[in-house]
């Protein structure tokens, strides 16, 4: 009979023959003098191995082909009987069988339950049923087999569920073939009550009778019946049939091997432990270098947090600085323009009191000059708050009075001598944000005292000084007056503001515009745009622009009329 590799064929070697060997020799056990029903007999081997020491021996199969051969080879008056018959439809009665054998059968069923009722109904009440399957979950999942012909392949706990509702008692044994095809039992408290270890040797005389160690199992073997039965505690069966080694020496070759792959695995265990150790120690040098990174990080961003606060607290201390000299500012801006005001009402005065000579004396107190020193202090004070403030909203407050605004000058009767107040430097003219601009102002324009004396002058070069600090021509003398000369802008490329003030110190100290100073005082003096200073002299008795008699000496200035001089 021609092997296929899905049934025995006695002739094959390997595990395959330990394996289906080793279930008829462990089943002997339980056949002495008994009637037996193989079922699935297939080659016939099993079937007249138990016909050995059994009463009789049924082999059924569903394959006529296989019948036909056993019943050829091994049918005799005193041996195994072969006929066709389905394992879902058995043609025998009830309770005919003191035995019933059916290794590697159920998994090829579709109704499994039904196939071990018919099994159940043709076993004698007390009889005994011993049957194997694939273990699913190493067979199939594990070694990864897969068998086209298995429809219904179970687990052990699946195995056992399924044989426990028909027989009270179950006892499970696994198979597994390494130098040996071992059956032992699963369950080791039901092996404490069983008997003897058996040993079978398997060589070229057959099986004979003849203890090995338990393995995970592939195939699972179980013995049914209504009571516990005695039977061995474990089976083994050593394959001794190739060459011409006793069954002593094929245990040593066998055994040597697993030696040879047990050494083998240790060697690759211990490649692959000093592998995992060199991964290892590259992993915890990296992770060292990398805390040391981080380490380095947190200390340079503790660093930059603490030079972030120390910044954040120059910043607020900034800000409050602004904020006050801000206020300040506001606070300047209305002192100079009222101040402004009241020069402009005392400038009208002086004029008055100028074309009623012959009628009244003059003002004991020039209230000009007065306002001329209180102007200065508060420019003096604007030029400092503007050059230690950055800011757009202090430029802007204190350029109130610089080109930005109109300031039209006064054609009539103006004085004689007329100082303009220097304001405060303008350091930024950037937009600043719409929140800080201030409100428009709604005051009346203000006059700018000495401003048509300088247009007269003809020492101010209004295109040279537009062209030089890039300012409108129509607000340049403006620009100078309230911003210019405070900042160190010069009225024409020939008049060097500075030179004239390090050349005269009183001009200097008394914080007068030096262009002013040059044309109300210093060309009556005789001064000289670059010359130094000349001791002071009387005061000068002349006619200013518009008639009047002034009476002039260095930091003072007071216009009086014809008739008190």
């Amino acid at each position: 009979m021609e092997f296929t590799g899905e049934r025995f064929v006695p002739g094959v070697t390997g595990p395959i023959a330990s394996e289906h060997q080793h279930r008829y020799a462990f089943a002997s056990q339980f056949v002495a003098g008994l009637d037996v029903l193989d079922v699935s007999s297939g080659e016939g081997y099993g079937s007249a191995f138990l016909a050995r020491s059994a009463r009789s021996v049924v082999g059924v199969d569903i394959d006529p082909e296989a019948v036909a051969h056993a019943e050829a080879r091994y049918g005799r008056p005193a041996g195994p009987r072969f006929q066709f018959a389905d394992i879902g439809d058995l043609p025998f009665p009830d309770a005919s069988f003191d035995v019933v054998v059916s290794f590697e059968t159920i998994e090829h069923v579709r109704d499994p339950a039904h196939a071990l009722g018919e099994l159940r109904r043709v076993l004698k009440p007390d009889g005994v049923m011993i049957i194997s399957t694939p273990d699913r979950d190493v067979f199939t999942d594990r070694i990864g087999n897969r068998n086209p012909f298995h429809l219904a392949e179970m687990s052990a706990d699946e195995f056992v569920a399924l044989l426990a509702p028909i027989f009270p008692t179950v006892r499970l044994y696994g198979q597994r073939t390494t130098f040996a095809s071992f059956l032992s039992p699963i369950d080791m408290q039901a092996a404490a009550l069983s008997g003897p270890d058996a040993l079978w040797w398997l060589d070229p005389n057959g099986l004979t009778r003849s203890p090995a160690p338990a393995g995970e199992p592939v195939y699972l073997v179980a013995v049914c019946s209504r009571s516990p039965q005695p039977i061995e505690a474990r089976s083994v069966l050593v394959d001794a049939a190739s060459g011409d080694a006793n069954p002593i020496e094929t245990l040593q070759s066998w055994a040597n091997s697993a030696v040879e792959r047990a050494d083998r695995c240790v060697e690759e265990h211990e490649r692959a432990r000093d592998e995992v150790r060199r991964i290892h120690d590259e992993q915890a040098a990296t992770i060292a270098r990398q805390a040391a990174e981080l380490a380095q990080l947190g200390s340079e961003l503790a660093a930059a947090q603490e030079r972030l606060a120390e910044r954040d607290s120059r910043i607020d201390h900034e800000a409050a600085l602004v904020a006050a000299r801000e206020e300040l500012a506001r606070e300047l801006l209305a002192k100079l323009r009222n101040t402004h005001a009241r020069l402009a009402a005392a400038d009208g005065q002086a004029e008055h009191h100028a074309g009623d000579a012959g009628t009244a004396d003059a003002p004991a107190q020039d209230p000009v000059a007065e306002l001329m020193a209180e102007l200065a202090g508060l420019n003096a004070l604007a030029g400092s708050l503007a050059a230690r403030s950055p800011s757009g909203l202090v430029t802007r407050l204190l350029n109130a009075f610089g080109p930005a605004r109109t300031m039209p000058s006064t054609p009539a009767a103006e004085p004689a001598m007329e100082e303009a107040s220097p304001a405060p430097a303008a350091i930024s003219l950037e937009a600043a944000p719409a929140a800080e601009a201030p409100a428009k102002d709604t005051a009346e324009p203000l006059h700018i005292p000495g401003i048509n004396l300088v247009r007269r002058s003809g020492v101010f070069d209004i295109e040279w000084y537009a062209r030089a600090y890039g300012v409108e021509p129509d607000g340049a003398i403006e620009h100078y007056l309230t911003i210019g000369h405070a900042i160190g802008c010069n009225p024409s490329a020939n008049f060097d503001g500075r030179a004239y003030l390090d050349a005269n110190p009183d001009v200097r100290a008394a914080n007068i515009n030096p262009l002013l100073h040059y044309l109300v005082y210093g060309v009556h003096e005789g001064r000289s745009f670059f010359n130094p200073p000349r001791p002071a002299q009387p005061a000068l008795r002349d006619a200013g622009p518009r008639g009047e008699v002034m009476a002039i000496s260095v930091g003072e200035f007071r216009p009086r009329n014809a008739a008190s001089a």
